[in-house]
């Protein structure tokens, strides 16, 4: 979902989810410290990002993701966490958790691109990080991404000379 209102922690605390990956939260550095410590309360392990400031958004921020797992599932901190705890990552618009499904690590991200910059400025900073933290696809990883543009877009732009979906063997 994007943010993560009073509604929405009631509809996770209830569900059956495994994992919650959540895009554009607006939570400052405090409130996404609160957000962590929410998930936890409930049994989870969770990695966010706060939200960056900008002059583009009524509510003054822009981005901000977080990811939970379920305490049933083995996670761990990325490699890209910046505290001891392994609770957050620098990049407002990309964070993350390492999982282990089937004996096969994967990175499990939440990711937002602003609207209106396509692929350029933080956006192309977002793929750039993308990129080096998946080691080029090789990484096996699962992205729930608000990218605020349709499906197609992503096939029309090229990292080299290939769709930067084929580049990071991926797909939508």
């Amino acid at each position: 979902p994007t943010s993560f209102s009073e509604k929405a922690k009631v509809h996770f605390i209830h569900g059956k989810h495994d994992f919650v990956l959540v895009a554009e939260t607006h939570k400052n550095l405090v409130e996404t410290k609160g957000l962590i410590n929410f998930f936890r309360g409930h049994g989870w392990n969770a990695t966010a990002s706060p939200a960056r400031p900008t002059e583009r958004s009524t509510k003054g921020t822009t981005a901000g993701v977080a990811v939970a797992v379920s305490s049933h599932i083995e996670s761990r901190p990325a490699s890209f966490c910046v505290d001891p705890e392994g609770t957050l990552t620098s990049n407002a618009q990309l964070t993350g958790r390492l999982t282990r499904i089937d004996k096969i690590d994967v990175l499990i991200l939440a990711g937002y691109l602003e609207c209106g910059l396509g692929f350029a400025g933080a956006n192309q900073a977002f793929i750039i990080e993308l990129e080096c933290i998946t080691r080029g696809g090789k990484q096996i990883f699962i992205l729930g991404l608000d990218s605020n543009s349709p499906p197609e877009a992503w096939k029309n732009h090229t990292w080299g000379n290939q769709s930067i979906l084929d580049h990071l063997d991926a797909e939508v």
